[in-house]
């Protein structure tokens, strides 16, 4: 039963090929102690942030995001010691687990850039609230909810696109959608925060966390990613770069190299978004304090490096 999970097609469709107990039980230990790590930054940042209903709410879409990321390692391994057991005869492969997982990981990279626009609207807008630049930033967040949505129907579909060609080309067109929507809102963030550095009115330290942050998220999160296939210039021919190995993934998923590209090219930028929103205090780096607090102050608006 399990061999069938093993083969190209199978494992193509797979994002971050299948686990497996001496592929994936160390790197997925490794991250799950590192999660838990930023996981408390962030409800420390919470509870900071108590007293501000808007960073609030910004910052429980952060935490979700780690519980998220928490809850992908733990069914991992899972996952990993289910089909270990599989392939030696005890017991069958659960394929539930597997898709578990593929929607976690499908989803889980476009939480935190949800919270970056957030971030990145209320610091441009300390002296300017503009309906136009809300509307933009609406239309952004929505992008990325619809990626969200795209994220799980297409790991719900995993299991029927084993055996449905029409349903496995209905995977990859979702994925398709879903990584043009979320790069193209990143790429459209990362921009607009570098317009932003002129500003002298910003704190320019601000600016840059941001745009910094956002671009980590430019990257091609995906299992299709071969280091055969990756250029000096990936950083800048990203959004063409993971659509490519969308549409033509390695025929090996399983493959040790498939497996390390995963693990270092997606959950490493993903786990240094999680730690660079949290390494701050956003209420006083976007200016989120109560007129009363910063009305004479300097603090709110620059102290961290407008020159």
């Amino acid at each position: 039963m399990s061999n069938q999970f093993l083969n190209g097609s199978s494992t193509s469709l797979v994002t971050g090929g299948i686990p497996t107990t001496s592929q994936d039980v160390a790197p997925s230990v490794v991250y799950l102690i590192a999660y838990l790590g930023t996981a408390a930054l962030t409800f420390f940042r919470l509870f900071q942030y108590r007293d501000s209903k808007t960073l609030l709410l910004t910052y429980l879409r952060l935490a979700l995001f780690e519980l998220t990321r928490i809850a992908t390692f733990i069914v991992s391994l899972l996952s990993a010691k289910n089909f270990s057991d599989a392939t030696k005869g005890n017991g069958s492969f659960d394929t539930n687990y597997l898709i578990a997982e593929q929607i976690l990981v499908g989803v889980g990279f476009v939480i935190p850039a949800t919270t970056a626009v957030r971030l990145a609207e209320l610091h441009t807008s300390r002296q300017d609230e503009s309906g136009q630049k809300k509307t933009i930033f609406r239309i952004m967040e929505i992008a990325l909810l619809i990626a969200v949505a795209l994220g799980i129907v297409a790991g719900t579909e995993y299991n029927k696109a084993l055996t449905d060609s029409g349903t496995r080309s209905q995977l990859k067109t979702f994925r398709i959608v879903s990584s043009i929507l979320s790069l193209g809102v990143l790429a459209i963030l990362v921009a607009y925060c570098f317009t932003m550095l002129s500003r002298r009115d910003l704190p320019r330290a601000t600016t840059v966390w941001l745009m910094a942050t956002a671009a980590l998220l430019v990257h091609p999160p995906h299992s299709y990613c071969t280091p055969s296939l990756m250029p000096p210039s990936i950083q800048i021919i990203v959004p063409i770069y993971r659509l490519e190995n969308i549409l033509n993934p390695p025929s090996d998923g399983q493959s040790d190299a498939a497996k390390i590209v995963f693990y270092v090219v997606q959950l490493a930028p993903e786990w240094l978004v999680g730690l660079s929103l949290t390494a701050v205090n956003a209420q006083i780096w976007c200016g989120v304090l109560p007129k009363s607090t910063y009305q004479d102050s300097e603090e709110a608006y620059g102290l961290y490096s407008r020159q």
